[in-house]
């Protein structure tokens, strides 16, 4: 058991070591509960090391918590903080390959008051963009009428080929969405066709059909969308789910018949 003397002493050089230390900022002392706790991706603040960055967000089986800095498992700690600017929080970060059974300690990072952002949150505001911006479907044949069996006819989604990459503000970040899309045709005969293509006009057009035999055939074109996104340098990851869309159009065939011309 120390007596007075050397607790006074213990005292005074911890005090002139917190004042010899160049980038001391905040001196926190004590124990506290995990502030935040979830699974999956996770996305951290661009201050952070890369790896842990980079294995945070793209691990999405691993289980992680964000801790006061000077928490830990074995109870109280001394620590040396650096501040976080605009009113961020710097908290310890450990993570969990093994559902929970054992955490690494990967250091500190400065989360904002909003709290930590996961890929599948940005995945899910990022859907709902990605549907108001998504073309409604518009079919058209040529021709536009008098489609004779046996004769070629010529179809378009009335989509472009596709939607460019787009940049979006999400929960506090930039987002990089980058659309794909496919589409498959059912003519209404029984058969179908898969492309990637929108279609093209006349001379050029690459979704082309022939009926066997008259009658009012209903073709469908469905559209099947999907995305990824990158943020912060970070991803690419999925859009959560596809975006589906139908559209039918009526192709009236009629019978070719021959004629005699003097």
């Amino acid at each position: 058991m120390r007596t007075a003397p050397a607790l006074a002493l213990a005292a005074l050089v911890s005090a002139a070591l917190l004042a010899l230390a160049p980038h001391a900022e905040a001196v926190d002392i004590g124990a506290g509960g995990d502030r935040y706790t979830g699974s999956g991706g996770l996305l951290l603040p661009s201050g952070a090391d890369p790896g842990t960055r980079q294995e945070a967000s793209a691990c999405t089986s691993c289980r992680w918590r964000l801790s006061d800095p000077c928490s830990a498992d074995g109870g109280p700690c001394l620590a040396i903080t650096r501040g976080c600017a605009q009113l961020a929080s710097l908290l310890r970060i450990r993570l969990s390959g093994d559902g929970g059974v054992t955490w690494s300690d990967r250091g500190l990072v400065c989360i904002p008051p909003s709290g930590p952002v996961t890929v599948a949150g940005i995945s899910a505001e990022l859907r709902q963009v990605f549907e108001r911006i998504v073309p409604d479907l518009a079919p058209t044949r040529e021709p536009s009428s008098g489609v004779v069996a046996r004769l070629p006819v010529n179809f378009l989604s009335g989509h472009p080929r596709g939607l460019p990459p787009s940049t979006h503000r999400i929960l506090g970040h930039d987002v990089l969405l980058r659309p794909a899309v496919h589409w498959t045709w059912e003519f209404g005969d029984g058969s179908s066709q898969e492309v990637d293509s929108p279609g093209m006009p006349y001379p050029r057009g690459s979704i082309r059909h022939a009926y066997r035999r008259s009658g009012t055939p209903e073709a469908r074109v469905l559209a099947h969308w999907t995305g990824s996104f990158e943020v912060d340098g970070l991803g690419p990851f999925p859009v959560a789910g596809g975006i589906e869309q139908s559209a039918l159009l009526e192709v009236p065939v009629g019978e070719g018949r021959a004629v005699l011309v003097p």
